[in-house]
């Protein structure tokens, strides 16, 4: 998601030209692209995913490309993962991360973080000062009770991941470049950060981080 000229993209997406193409790279890769324009500004968003036959796991990265001849109205608040997930029962979720090196005793030490639906405000994880694993590394472990999901941030700057369960059965997650307020002069392209999902079954969370390192 994102927002430009001052309006959600879930409101612009319907009105721009939509084309999607889908490539089979090899025998457990699938790339799908999925590209909208704005017709009044020439601003391409293109999404590149990767789906992977072999293991229950996909990645993705968002571009923006000014196709026009001027320079865009205001691009902001782009989050390349914007996910609102729903259980038919009850859940209790875990978030699992790490902090990164502060240069401490504390430093990599894994912290488990109970999300409640009462919590007013989301967890928001980010790092220090543009190093992107000062204070809190971008891999995430999203955990419920059957299962859940793995999450890789792929970026060398100030990222931002936001999580907050809505309530007893809804989860919604967050995650990009943080403070993005820009404009695309002509013929420019930007990439966000690169996002990684994989989505696993059980009990125990380790089963998640051993997937994400395979």
């Amino acid at each position: 998601s994102f927002t430009y000229d001052g309006k959600p993209s879930a409101a612009l997406l319907k009105s721009w030209s939509v084309t999607r193409a889908a490539t089979k790279l090899d025998e457990h890769r699938t790339r799908h692209v999925l590209s909208y324009v704005d017709g009044a500004t020439g601003l391409v968003a293109r999404c590149t995913a990767i789906e992977y036959s072999d293991l229950p796991a996909v990645e993705w990265v968002l571009e923006f490309h000014n196709t026009g001849g001027a320079n865009t109205p205001i691009l902001e608040q782009i989050m390349p993962l914007d996910l609102r997930t729903t259980h038919s029962s009850p859940q209790c979720w875990v978030l699992h991360y790490s902090l990164g090196d502060g240069n401490s005793a504390a430093s990599f030490a894994p912290v488990e973080k109970p999300l409640k639906p009462d919590d007013p405000a989301p967890v928001v994880l980010a790092p220090k000062g543009g190093r992107s694993s000062d204070g809190c590394l971008p891999f995430f472990n999203l955990q419920a009770d059957d299962g859940g999901q793995a999450i890789a941030l792929g970026w060398s700057g100030q990222w931002e991941a936001r999580f907050r369960q809505v309530d007893q059965t809804t989860l919604t997650m967050q995650a990009g470049q943080q403070l993005t307020h820009l404009s695309l002069r002509s013929g420019e392209t930007i990439r966000t950060p690169r996002v990684l999902m994989a989505f696993w079954q059980g009990k125990d969370s380790l089963r998640g981080n051993n997937l994400l390192r395979r």
